[in-house]
């Protein structure tokens, strides 16, 4: 069977662009080291909407009917924007049909690692967490069961390993040029017991 390369989505920041607020870029040995096995996509949905890099830092903030993507000192409303951005991006990657996604750990817009939430700008406190920013929300609603990492994550080798294994499995299933019988017994086959690994009843 041949191996295709996967198409993953990436947050630019990271190993590709000084896209950062600060204009930096995220240095991340471990995405650095798949460059050369993945056709990455990269995104920035902050400079998307037209924001400059530096920039002011962006926060989650509860406002009084929902969530809100504001400027942490001018307070400047990003919400519409971020969400029209993402619904529209996402529905032309599915054309790409990617195989996985790493976003940015942290992050208001790429994160899915529980984001603050905050009672307003400024030197407000956090009021809680929220499981993902708003771009990456997105990504989730729209790749259910994809594997989707941040960069902090796969840091953990067993993270690391079960994404890769998830990404290649996924970008040689959709490999199969055609939904014949054949191809798909061939496919089940040589995974069988891969699959029993995750799922005995497979």
């Amino acid at each position: 069977m041949k191996h295709p390369k996967p198409k993953v989505l990436l947050s630019a920041c990271i190993e590709h662009s000084a896209v950062r607020f600060d204009a930096t870029m995220i240095s991340s040995s471990e995405v650095k080291g798949m460059i050369q096995y993945f056709d990455f996509i990269t995104v920035c949905p902050e400079m998307a909407i037209g924001m400059p890099a530096p920039r002011d830092t962006i926060r989650i903030v509860q406002g009084e009917e929902d969530l809100r993507l504001l400027s942490s000192i001018e307070g400047n409303d990003y919400t519409d924007k971020m969400r029209a951005f993402s619904k529209k991006y996402l529905t032309s990657l599915s054309e790409k049909s990617i195989d996985g996604a790493i976003l940015k750990a942290k992050s208001p817009t790429c994160g899915t690692d529980k984001i603050k939430i905050y009672k307003g700008t400024g030197k407000s406190q956090p009021l809680g967490t929220t499981q993902n920013g708003f771009f990456a929300e997105e990504v989730v609603n729209n790749y259910t069961d994809y594997p989707i990492e941040t960069e902090r994550r796969l840091s953990n080798f067993t993270i690391r390993e079960n994404f890769f294994i998830r990404v290649f499995t996924t970008a040689r299933f959709k490999y199969i040029s055609d939904n014949s019988m054949k191809n798909l017994v061939n496919f089940h086959s040589t995974h069988k017991y891969l699959f029993m690994s995750y799922n005995q009843n497979t």
